[in-house]
């Protein structure tokens, strides 16, 4: 196993350093600039319809597939047998909105809120109350994993990674169900 340091685990460069790579950006510009507009409009009509219609799996779900599309998200899934009778899914962490990707696939509901546009679209998070009180924490999962029969997701890295690697990440979410699944997220960006 080799030894990768921890300035090799996040991305500071975000522009192409090839030349060819870089005149593609530009030229996307344009329609980077009509997307963008699109995807404003899509999230500002989801803002208004997570908090007018009712929180029911259904309407969640709604929510999650046309959030998913306005934020460029597409899931591909190698094993999809491995996703049934699980209760807690765990996996790296690559970006703010990966619990929509893995809610999309799955179903599954992330603790609490991570940034306020998740707190704004109501995206498939549920409070169980604040994690440095971990016994309240836990019994409100218990109880929510026995009345809902709604698995889900923990990325107990804590911080977003290039996902070259795993950061050392905390332990609680594999103390709350015996059907743990660990998931592995990938980012594939377009080619330029």
């Amino acid at each position: 196993m080799s030894n990768i340091e921890i300035k090799h685990l996040f991305k500071y460069h975000r522009l192409p350093e090839n030349e060819v790579k870089l005149l593609f950006l530009i030229l996307y510009c344009p329609i980077g600039l009509i997307l963008f507009i699109v995807r404003t409009v899509l999230i500002f009509g989801l803002f208004l319809l997570g908090h007018v219609v009712s929180d029911t799996p259904v309407t969640q779900k709604i929510v999650n597939k046309i959030s998913t599309l306005a934020f460029g998200i597409f899931v591909s899934i190698e094993n999809p047998k491995i996703k049934e009778n699980v209760d807690v899914y765990v996996s790296n962490s690559l970006s703010v909105f990966d619990h929509l990707a893995v809610a999309n696939v799955t179903g599954a509901i992330s603790p609490g809120t991570r940034v306020f546009l998740e707190k704004m679209l109501v995206l498939s998070n549920y409070c169980f109350g604040n994690i440095s009180n971990f016994d309240t924490f836990k019994k409100n999962i218990y109880q929510f994993l026995t009345d809902k029969k709604i698995p889900l997701y923990f990325a107990p890295e804590g911080k977003a990674t290039n996902g070259k690697a795993l950061l050392k990440f905390k332990s609680y979410p594999f103390q709350f169900a015996q059907k743990v699944q660990p998931v592995c997220i990938s980012l594939e960006r377009p080619f330029f």
